[in-house]
């Protein structure tokens, strides 16, 4: 019997699952991948600013930085990690703080040279592309099945 319209999809599908699923999930990650960067970089080249004044981009990456900071403070120290830096003799102790700050320090550098208007943009184009989700299903949907070949 000949199937039409999306049962033979259905028959591709049900007879080779795992390369259909393999394809589709490519396929999602392709459309984000792609438009994040073009979106990224045309807001880039085109230097776009938000209808928003300057001093609260950097109030936000201020509170960026801050919230960076809260989360990797207590980085590798989980109260077991923390029982057994304090059973650990004076000079160990030392070398783990020493190696904690100089993950804060590899941190808050490279937050200082991040531009305001840089994670906007980044916010911006992943708001973008999370508004692009039904597209990019649909898309991904239409061309499994000659993917999946």
């Amino acid at each position: 019997p000949h199937t039409r319209g999306w049962r033979k999809y259905y028959h591709q599908f049900r007879n080779k699952p795992a390369t259909h699923l393999t394809a589709f999930i490519i396929l999602h990650e392709v459309t984000a991948v792609l438009p994040f960067g073009l979106i990224f970089g045309l807001l880039t080249w085109t230097d776009w600013r938000p209808p928003v004044s300057e001093e609260s981009m950097d109030e936000a990456l201020q509170r960026a930085r801050k919230l960076v900071y809260r989360l990797t403070r207590g980085a590798g120290l989980t109260p077991e990690d923390r029982a057994e830096w304090e059973m650990q003799p004076a000079a160990a102790q030392e070398q783990t703080l020493a190696n904690r700050g100089m993950v804060m320090e590899w941190v808050s550098s490279y937050f200082s040279q991040i531009k305001p208007i840089s994670l906007v943009h980044l916010a911006t184009t992943y708001a973008l592309v999370k508004l692009l989700l039904p597209v990019r299903i649909a898309t991904s949907l239409a061309l499994t099945p000659s993917t999946a070949k």
